[in-house]
């Protein structure tokens, strides 16, 4: 898992403008600049600075009670002065992403990639002073590999395997896994508000056509799911061992087919 901590420093500047009355009115100004390291945990552990080049795509919205003041990349908004100015003010979030929720699900051709984002706690913009915030990231996305066991794969008896998988509320995303290691995919999902991985295992038991449901299985951040279809001893039974793969914790549920019904 890859955390990033940006640290925001905000000061002062000011404007003169003139209200309708055309009595002068002084709107005052912070500046935004960000820190950046990350924290890389997958088998090591590892702390890195991000520069200017590694943030040049990320994505940076400013929010304040909910309004969006500010909105692009970090080379956009802070380009060579690693500063962005913002209206003092409370109620403001800022929230940083690697890329954006459609590229996500769309890059690598459509197979998507991992994505980290975070947004910070809410924070006050005050003249003359500096304010200092945090974002913490993480990976948001969920990503699916489904893989056949040598009992399957090494039986005559099965033929023609075939899964294909898609979260519930976009059918346009199906992907197939066929047992074929260099066109076998590795998706990326979104997590919407009812992530839920479906689809159907299909293939021959002595050549008769079978086939399994799947349905209900959570997708949840920064969790790999892994489907792992193997066949028992007993009457040539598939079984479908599912397991959550993060730093965390690992889930196994499994799914009993029985080609014989």
């Amino acid at each position: 898992m890859k955390t990033i901590h940006f640290l925001a420093v905000a000061g002062l500047l000011s404007l003169v403008s003139c209200s309708n009355s055309d009595e002068p009115q002084v709107e005052q100004f912070g500046t935004i600049s960000l820190g950046m390291s990350t924290d890389i945990t997958v088998s090591t552990r590892a702390e890195t600075t991000l520069t200017p080049t590694d943030l040049a795509n990320y994505q940076i919205t400013l929010k304040q009670g909910g309004e969006t003041k500010k909105n692009g990349t970090y080379s956009t908004l802070f380009q060579d002065r690693k500063t962005m100015t913002v209206q003092t003010g409370s109620g403001y979030t800022l929230t940083a992403a690697s890329c954006t929720d459609a590229e996500a699900e769309s890059a690598n051709s459509n197979q998507g990639q991992i994505q980290y984002k975070g947004t910070s706690s809410t924070f006050t913009v005050n003249a003359n002073q500096n304010t200092d915030v945090d974002v913490k990231c993480t990976v948001a996305n969920a990503q699916v590999s489904v893989t056949w066991d040598s009992s399957i794969t090494g039986s005559t008896a099965f033929s023609e395997l075939n899964a294909e998988v898609y979260e519930n509320s976009n059918t346009s995303r199906t992907f197939a896994f066929t047992n074929n290691a260099e066109t076998d995919p590795h998706p990326f999902f979104n997590i919407d508000s009812d992530p839920k991985l479906v689809g159907t295992i299909t293939y021959k038991f002595n050549g008769n056509n079978k086939s399994y449901a799947i349905t209900g299985i959570d997708l949840a951040a920064a969790k790999h799911i892994k489907l792992a279809i193997s066949a028992s001893s007993e009457s040539g039974q598939i079984t479908v061992t599912i397991t959550i793969d993060d730093t965390v914790e690992d889930v196994d549920r499994p799914i009993v087919i029985n080609p014989y019904e």
